[in-house]
């Protein structure tokens, strides 16, 4: 959410906390949990997150107001479309509250999302990651272009970014470079060089991991070292 406020234009995103969810689903609906937007009208917002803890596992539920959609994401291909609707139905209630009238519920679809829509993990222990990723990818109105592979260049990003208190916005400069720039040539490789020794001298580090997303992407060679 902090890289998507850095961005000129963005969307609009608000996300609840790992406790929301279960808080609004074993106890009285709505009642529950109406002090939790006290000071936040949700319908202000382009996207509402909300994370999902399934026992072992992570997923994302996004609540769409441009697409009037709720649907989850997750990194194994179950749907919960039961969760969308237990949050169709919070939603319909917040609005009554919040606006003073009824909700067109009719209007908006629930679930559907199909399994093979979305990137998946191929192990046990990364659904973390992908929910991370999705929600940051969505958040910025990009496709979800990444794959189990990308997964440790990920990792080590957010590791710098949570140790040093700060978001890097060359992520996702990353996968916007690689639709100008397949990394042919030494001069393409010194320019972006010196751009990152001028902007962000910390993301050397990912450099390697980086173009070798790109590469194997565009089926080329492996990725030249530094």
């Amino acid at each position: 959410m902090k890289r998507n406020r850095d961005q000129v234009g963005s969307l609009k995103v608000f996300s609840f906390s790992t406790f929301f969810y279960p808080k609004l689903q074993c106890g009285e609906g709505h009642a529950t949990v109406k002090n939790w937007t006290k000071a936040v009208d949700l319908f202000l917002f382009d996207l509402v997150f909300v994370p999902l803890h399934l026992g072992m596992h992570w997923a994302l539920a996004v609540i769409d107001f441009k697409s009037q959609t709720i649907q989850c994401y997750d990194s194994i291909g179950q749907r919960h479309d039961e969760i969308c609707h237990v949050l169709l139905k919070y939603l319909t209630e917040e609005y009554r509250v919040k606006k003073g009238c009824i909700l067109e519920a009719a209007r908006w679809t629930v679930g559907r999302m199909r399994t093979n829509a979305i990137p998946k993990q191929v192990n046990g222990n990364d659904c973390g990651i992908f929910t991370c990723k999705y929600a940051d990818f969505l958040s910025q109105g990009k496709p979800l272009t990444f794959r189990q592979c990308d997964i440790p260049l990920f990792r080590k990003v957010m590791v710098w970014e949570i140790i040093h208190e700060k978001i890097l916005q060359l992520v996702i400069y990353f996968f916007n470079f690689n639709k100008i720039c397949t990394y042919n040539s030494v001069v393409e490789i010194k320019l972006f060089r010196s751009w990152m020794k001028h902007k962000h001298l910390e993301m050397k580090i990912f450099f390697q991991d980086a173009v070798q997303f790109i590469r194997r992407d565009q089926h080329q060679s492996p990725a030249v070292c530094l």
